[in-house]
């Protein structure tokens, strides 16, 4: 018996208490491992992404239902948000009347830069995963996630996994480019999309650019990755 998420998003802290960091976030519909460990009304518990924090237990519930659909954006239903990859079974698209037009299979698929630029103003939010608050490797995560890729939650272990990419001119549009604590996506013609404090919410910067933000980015990369298409795995951080 599955024990997922059953809020729109839920926040991972790094420890069992309110006011502790928010170190990631789930949404409804993912799994989790539960591990034996609790704080008052806190359980650790390790997500998909091999991150182990803590989550308030009533956001959890068992479950024997299978997963079907994933929704294509963001769905409300009263006072219910569920966000942009949001993952259902046959009983939830019932229960809440999730429209067909927004549901798509669990092999769906869609270009990564489409997807990206769908978070385009998006709040820059620390530990955020969603088009309601993200940060740098949360966004990334997430496009990824919605292609069947799961990559580490952090800007530093997605660096560690993929393939080099050689120079800026040699990325494609869909590799991950990568500075100190910071990630972002080339979209093309050195042009990258990124959750970043500088603005505090989602933009694209021309890492070709001649301001002094773009010049202080382009740099300071620490590497460019680039990554399987449309390919259902984990990307562990002992294939790098």
């Amino acid at each position: 018996m599955a024990v997922r998420v059953r809020i729109g998003v839920a926040d991972l802290r790094a420890e069992g208490k309110f006011r502790s960091e928010r170190v990631d976030q789930l949404i409804w519909g993912q799994e989790v491992q539960l591990l034996n460990e609790t704080e008052g009304e806190y359980v650790r518990v390790r997500a998909p992404d091999g991150y182990e924090a803590f989550i308030i237990a009533s956001s959890l519930k068992k479950s024997r239902e299978r997963i079907r659909y994933k929704l294509s954006r963001s769905f409300a239903a009263g006072d219910l948000r569920l966000p942009l990859g949001s993952l259902l079974t046959d009983e939830d698209v019932s229960r809440l009347e999730v429209g067909k037009a927004i549901l798509r299979s669990m092999d769906h698929t869609m270009d990564r830069i489409i997807l990206a630029r769908r978070y385009l103003g998006v709040p820059y939010l620390w530990g955020g995963v969603t088009e309601f608050g993200t940060d740098c490797s949360g966004l990334t995560q997430r496009v990824f996630s919605f292609n069947n890729l799961q990559l580490p939650r952090n800007a530093d272990q997605q660096e560690s996994v993929g393939s080099q990419v050689e120079s800026l001119k040699d990325a494609a549009p869909g590799d991950l480019i990568f500075f100190p604590g910071h990630v972002g996506m080339h979209i093309g013609e050195g042009m990258m999309i990124h959750a970043n404090l500088h603005f505090q919410r989602v933009t694209i910067t021309n890492l070709l650019g001649r301001d002094a933000y773009s010049r202080n980015l382009r740099g300071s990369i620490t590497s460019i990755r680039t990554y399987p298409v449309n390919q259902r795995s984990t990307l562990s951080m002992l294939n790098g």
